[in-house]
């Protein structure tokens, strides 16, 4: 499988689909119904990437029960929080950041380890703030295997916002089941859509957090009980964002399935594609997206939703004017160096990358002649190979794609989907 490689190209893209299910969402409600002692939580939607089955075997593994069945997920919360000697996250990196806190409200050591680009992401936004709590915690030069070692006891706590908003999403599950109450500072928070997620979705378990407007505090009672919730899970924005773009390209695409006004932070790609040039308009909660037949360079800040920087810098490419995208330091610790890549792979279409650490900015000038092919390898991270796909509207005999497979990790579905809409797609080794 290493060794396989796809050739995308399209010419106009249309068609309805349906957003892949959001892994967000997923793996945040598995976390929740996790510690619903004894309750049981109905999950419906919950799709199949395997970041959202890595984080079923982990709450399984923590003495939860899940039965799958026809779409909907059934899952006995954890009578008493189990305690392996090692707990597999498999690749995803959000699963792994919400259960070290979790796991470090029982009293025994827990090793968290997993696979593939997990063991390359730093994993030191608790360094301070679980020992605060009363938690041992210790990672191998700051990369996993960790190792934590409860009981937690809450407090007050502090935690640094550069690292990303998942670590405070972690604190905020696992502090509501401490003894003592808890008084959370953040500095600098990112990502605020996902933590209002985060808040949104803690509340249908029954949890309540006093959280102030900048979201830079929270006060957290504790001993509280989770209740068991009934949820559906809803579309992926980050995964519908390429589908979006496509027909922004060059076609006209109905998604369904996509929540407006949602607190999934990568709804920001409705604003950008609309700057950007592309007809964005809601019919009966199905979102319509259709060309214009140019694209604008744009300016815009993506600290916030940095998992859109790689489908917008592809855009940017082939866009008609230069291209600043910021944020560009919370892209060093996803499953790749995604600023890195981004700028050695996407170069590839022949337009003109640059970075800038002193304005955090990415500089993007499109491409004046193009290739007739490239071949992009994306380090095995998912969304640089699904951006990576867009270049085959531009190049005339499409773009090679090295290890398409990595998709599986957030939309299984993707390659196919693509070919529903128009993309004609082959796979050889």
């Amino acid at each position: 499988m290493s060794n396989l490689k796809l050739l995308a190209r399209a010419d106009y893209v249309e068609g309805v689909v349906n957003a892949p299910p959001s892994k967000s969402e997923a793996q945040r409600y598995l976390v929740g119904a996790l510690l619903a002692n004894n309750q049981t939580s109905l999950l419906k939607n919950l799709g199949e990437s395997t970041d959202v089955l890595a984080a079923q075997s982990a709450i399984q593994q923590l003495g939860a029960s899940v039965i799958s069945d026809n779409q909907i997920v059934t899952v006995l919360g954890a009578q008493h929080l189990a305690a392996p000697k090692q707990l597999f996250c498999g690749e995803s990196g959000l699963g792994f950041r919400l259960l070290m806190p979790v796991v470090s409200l029982q009293p025994e050591p827990v090793m968290l380890t997993g696979i593939g680009t997990l063991l390359f992401r730093k994993q030191e936004g608790y360094r301070d703030a679980l020992p605060e709590s009363g938690v041992f915690f210790a990672t191998s030069y700051g990369y996993p295997p960790v190792i934590v070692r409860g009981p937690m006891q809450g407090g007050k706590i502090s935690l640094s916002g550069k690292f990303g908003s998942q670590y405070l999403s972690g604190l905020l599950f696992a502090l509501p089941k401490a003894p003592q109450d808890s008084f959370l500072t953040v500095e600098n928070p990112t990502s605020k859509p996902y933590i209002q997620l985060t808040l949104q979705i803690l509340a249908q378990f029954g949890i309540h957090i006093e959280a102030n407007e900048a979201l830079t505090t929270f006060s957290i009672p504790g001993r509280q009980s989770y209740q068991g919730a009934t949820a559906t899970i809803s579309g992926d924005w980050s995964g519908a964002a390429f589908l979006a773009a496509a027909a922004a390209i060059n076609g006209h695409i109905q998604i369904a399935g996509l929540q407006a006004n949602s607190y999934q932070a990568d709804e920001k790609i409705l604003t950008i594609l609309q700057m950007m040039g592309a007809k964005v308009e809601w019919k009966d909660s199905i979102l319509s997206i259709q060309s214009t037949g140019f694209l604008q360079g744009i300016s815009t800040d993506l600290t916030h939703c940095p998992d859109l920087f790689p489908v917008i810098a592809m855009l940017a490419c082939f866009a008609q004017s230069n291209s600043y995208l910021r944020g560009i330091k919370r892209l060093t610790n996803k499953e790749s160096n995604r600023a890195a890549v981004i700028q050695a792979q996407f170069s590839k279409t022949g337009a003109a990358i640059s970075l800038h650490s002193e304005t955090d900015t990415m500089m993007i000038s499109p491409a004046q002649t193009r290739p007739r092919v490239a071949v992009f390898r994306p380090e095995n991270d998912h969304r640089i190979a699904m951006a990576a796909a867009l270049a085959g509207f531009f190049l005339s005999q499409g773009a090679i794609i090295d290890q398409p497979h990595c998709v599986q990790k957030s939309f299984p579905d993707y390659w196919s989907v693509l070919q529903q809409i128009g993309f004609s797609t082959r796979t050889y080794s």
